[in-house]
């Protein structure tokens, strides 16, 4: 049982990274003290609390902005839910698009995901694919893609934006996609769902 919980510690805080965890000699080289030393090491090099002091951010409490004409077309609102931090390498917003609303082309150093909660999304990549996704449909953008999303032409869209942090930036913002991109990808995205 000892064992089981030395593994467990190990998983949780990363020992086998750090070389203190090895398969064939767990019960000579993991003592309860190497564990307990390597978890405050580990934890002192992140800077945190104890893992187990779990965060609550209350809704709204971040705030929220309507999307600047510069990056987003038509109506969009972009409540923060909570921020990177020293564990935590992605941060996440709740962005709600009306009809016809979207963002400009983008790139993510460190990948996007996106988890579509209402209405329907339409993305776009600049090689000219196009998809729909629908509530609890999934988004990966992987890094430094350019691509774009937004509500398709006859419904509202919102999605949960869980995205990636490398060197202090999430997004590289580009130039604002067309009329004529939007709807050649609405197209093809429908298209594709039919």
């Amino acid at each position: 049982m000892q064992n089981l919980h030395l593994i467990a510690l190990a998983g949780i805080f990363g020992l086998g990274n750090m070389g203190l965890l090895h398969a064939d000699s767990v019960d000579s080289q993991i003592t309860e003290s190497k564990a307990r030393e390597a978890k405050t090491a580990k934890l002192a090099k992140l800077k945190v609390r104890e893992f187990s002091a779990q965060e609550l951010t209350k809704a709204g409490s971040l705030g929220s902005f309507t999307g600047d004409s510069k990056i987003f077309s038509g109506k969009v609102k972009v409540s923060a839910m909570f921020k990177a931090n020293a564990w935590r390498a992605f941060s996440s917003g709740l962005v709600e698009f009306d009809k016809g609303a979207r963002s400009a082309w983008h790139t993510h150093p460190a990948g996007q995901t996106l988890i579509v909660t209402e209405g329907e999304i339409l993305t776009g990549t600049a090689d000219g694919k196009a998809w729909l996704a629908k509530k609890g449909d999934v988004i990966s953008c992987p890094p430094n893609i350019k691509h774009f999303h937004g509500a398709s032409t006859d419904t509202k869209g919102v999605h949960i934006a869980l995205t990636g942090v490398k060197d202090t930036q999430n997004v590289k913002w580009l130039e604002l996609v067309s009329d004529e991109e939007y709807k050649e990808a609405m197209q093809k995205a429908r298209k594709e769902s039919n």
